[in-house]
């Protein structure tokens, strides 16, 4: 079983509007609102692709009907964790005809630290050995940095493999609990490794250092540029063409969603590779974060160019 777990979940509120520009007055074409936060959408792209997975999140009090009824009507059976107040929401403008994408993000909800002893407690009664436990997205206010550190030892001390994808603090202290693997971007892994990494050869070098302080595989994320792959000392590249893109919200959710089905069903690194980057690109194809139709992951998968690079 994959279990995915979201700190800090938001509600997106996805607008479409062409020709949109600041300081302007619009009529919107669409808008859609999606229960989402990383660990959500992970799971989202985790069941198109054929996983078993559970959702745990906390959720503000107001808004846990909404989140119920989102993802039962998606079929992601969840563990919801009220917390008081609203759930912040996301804003996202996308204009077709200009190609661009708007964020607008909102702080969010201040959780009370008893609240992950809470948490802590439901996934101690559900993890088992050979489950993935992912832990994805930033923390709320309130909690400490060290939060996703005591959740991946949770995770192991349970015998599941467990999968981060955080950033700065809570990324630095996680790791240092030697996940099973991280998903930082470019940016995240110089950050992490303190130096500059302009070349390929760079990424590659620091990937590798992380197998070597025992996180087995790192995947480092590179926007359209694909993917680098450091598993157990080797490595891999991995992209897909695309030949027209709606949003890239939610494409390192999906890549991790798409990896973490693979990993679950015991598959080789290159199909763990190429499932995660088929994921990612159906993702492109869709409005709203982590939403992948299957026939675009099925389509994709053979359409992934895998290349292992020379160590």
């Amino acid at each position: 079983m994959i279990y995915t777990v979201t700190l800090n979940a938001v509600i997106d509120k996805i607008i479409t509007v062409n020709n949109f520009t600041v300081d302007g007055t619009f009529t919107s074409d669409a808008v859609e609102l999606v229960a989402a936060g990383k660990g959500i959408s992970v799971a989202r792209a985790a069941k198109a692709a054929g996983g078993e997975v559970v959702s745990i999140a906390f959720v503000g009090l107001e808004d846990l009907s909404f989140y119920a009824q989102s993802l039962g009507e998606e079929g992601i059976p969840s563990s919801l964790i009220p917390v008081s107040g609203r759930t912040r929401t996301n804003t996202t403008v996308l204009d077709p005809l200009s190609v661009t994408v708007t964020h607008i993000r909102e702080r969010g909800l201040v959780v009370d630290p008893a609240m992950l002893d809470r948490l802590i407690h439901t996934l101690e009664g559900q993890l088992k050995r050979g489950d993935l436990l992912i832990l994805s997205g930033s923390l709320p206010q309130g909690l400490p940095d060290d939060s996703y550190g005591r959740l991946v030892g949770i995770g192991k001390r349970s015998g599941a493999a467990t999968v981060l994808d955080t950033s700065r603090e809570p990324l630095r202290l996680g790791m240092s609990k030697c996940p099973y693997m991280v998903k930082p971007n470019s940016s995240e892994l110089e950050e992490i490794s303190g130096v500059e990494l302009k070349r390929e050869e760079d990424i590659i070098e620091a990937a590798i250092k992380l197998n070597l302080k025992g996180i087995e595989l790192v995947a480092v994320s590179r926007g359209q540029k694909g993917v680098i792959v450091a598993y157990r000392g080797d490595a891999w590249s991995a992209s897909v063409a695309l030949d027209e893109i709606v949003s890239t919200v939610g494409c390192g959710d999906a890549l991790v969603g798409g990896m973490a089905v693979r990993i679950a069903e015991g598959g080789s690194i290159e199909e763990v590779i190429r499932t995660g980057v088929a994921c990612a690109g159906a993702n492109t194809l869709t409005a709203a974060p982590g939403v992948c139709r299957r026939e675009d992951i099925e389509r994709l998968i053979p359409e992934v160019e895998l290349r292992k690079l020379v160590v």
